[in-house]
């Protein structure tokens, strides 16, 4: 996987949540800019450890900063280093599927796109749904804090990979008209319930028809 372009983060490091947590930067792929239709990829949140304390209270979140993190810790919300590893774990499972169909459908995986994740607070317990720890202030920040990088990545095509934040904050996202098309699918990891499953609007064959067609 090649390494996150650097082009835009002397503006990114400007958008105050990612000056109190830099590793929530968004990835950008190398060859993001150079695309006619520059797509941003949007999923839920990340994870922490469950034992670690400092994601359990919005407020002791958003008022804090990595550095009270460990550097284990920081693992977990570094997204940049997510998408360039190895993809082994069972967690990574939503990259390792992004990134096959991309390669299937256009012949460029996560080199071509940009990705972040919409909550700025990492889900409460791992391996479960943001819904479960939302807060107002956590869609603020989401909202805020995406629409700051529409401003700077300017993409063409904004798509939600999972269903809940699509439903909770695409049309306040959609309201920044910077992209010509907002859309989501479901998340990958619904297999043949949802994502595999052809009779589902908002899966696999979806994705693929929007890679096709833009």
């Amino acid at each position: 996987m090649s390494k996150s372009s650097t082009q835009f983060d002397t503006y990114l490091n400007q958008i105050p949540h990612f000056k109190q947590y830099p590793l929530m930067r968004p990835y950008v792929g190398s060859n993001y800019s150079s695309k006619d239709n520059k797509i941003l990829l949007i999923a839920e949140s990340f994870y922490l450890p469950n034992e670690c304390k400092l994601n359990k209270e919005s407020q002791h979140w958003y008022n804090a900063n990595e550095s009270k993190l460990s550097d284990y810790e920081k693992r977990w919300i570094n997204c940049r280093g997510l998408i360039e590893c190895n993809w082994n774990s069972h967690g990574h499972f939503i990259y390792r599927e992004l990134n096959r169909v991309m390669m299937e459908t256009t012949g460029e995986g996560f080199s071509s796109v940009a990705f972040m994740n919409a909550f700025q607070r990492p889900a409460c317990q791992e391996g479960r749904s943001f819904q479960y720890d939302c807060e107002p202030i956590d869609i603020q920040k989401a909202v805020d804090t995406i629409n700051a990088v529409q401003d700077i990545l300017t993409p063409n095509i904004v798509i939600f990979v999972a269903k809940y934040p699509w439903d909770l904050l695409g049309n306040r996202i959609k309201e920044k008209s910077i992209a010509q098309k907002y859309t989501f699918v479901c998340h990958p990891g619904t297999g043949g319930r949802y994502w595999h499953n052809i009779n589902y609007r908002h899966g696999r064959k979806k994705f693929v028809e929007i890679l096709q067609t833009n």
